[in-house]
């Protein structure tokens, strides 16, 4: 999932803080979307253990 932090939003009549999800990829063919952001450098972190 895509993750915009530290984002706006309104919650019922209030702007509350928010962090926004722009995209969620299903688990089909994960490993070649996977595959692609390593090798274009866009990995940001990842946690080996989990």
């Amino acid at each position: 999932m895509s993750i915009k932090p530290n984002g706006k939003g309104r919650y019922e009549v209030e702007n509350v803080s928010s962090n926004f999800i722009t995209s969620v990829y299903g688990r089909n063919n994960f490993s070649e979307y996977f595959r692609r952001i390593v090798q274009s450098d866009n990995l940001l972190f990842c946690d080996k253990q989990k």
